[in-house]
């Protein structure tokens, strides 16, 4: 890969990655020594997305795969990953369709719950609500008190 400077040193030469980009139709810019290309093939090949992905296709017929996935997706905020997967399934892929179909309700179906519970409100301790009520009558005690002294000394 290199060849003798003078001194014994090994000059290093880097090969050269555009090629492959352009051939494939990819822009070809270079990234330090790495083309857009082969960054793009590593990061689908590490992506988390794609490993449980590919254990759902790997077993289809399994409702606990399809389970897992979503759970997934729905844990990393990304329902709408597992929706547009099974989008794609249920468009190009007939045979699989009606599980496609069934998946993508499940993913509706989380974010509709995970919708919900962003929704609703958290119950008020009951320590809080008797505190605001003490502050409220505290309040109109010394309200009370105070137009009371008012009127003993008159409006002058």
């Amino acid at each position: 890969m290199g060849s003798e400077r003078p001194g014994g040193e090994r000059a290093r030469t880097q090969p050269d990655l555009t090629g492959s980009a352009q051939a494939a139709g990819v822009c070809g810019k270079r990234l330090g020594n790495l083309d857009t290309l082969s960054i793009v093939v590593e990061t689908r090949r590490d992506d988390p997305f794609e490993r449980v992905w590919r254990d759902v296709e790997a077993r289809w017929a399994d409702p606990a795969a399809h389970r897992k996935f979503i759970a997934f997706c729905a844990a990393q905020g990304a329902l709408s990953e597992a929706g547009s997967r099974y989008r794609v399934v249920r468009e190009k892929d007939p045979a699989r369709a009606e599980q496609a179909r069934r998946g993508a309700d499940a993913v509706l179906a989380a974010a509709m719950q995970s919708m919900h519970l962003a929704r609703t409100t958290p119950e008020v301790p009951r320590s809080l609500k008797l505190m605001g009520w003490v502050s409220l009558a505290i309040s109109g005690i010394l309200l009370v008190y105070g137009v009371l002294a008012l009127l003993r000394r008159g409006w002058h």
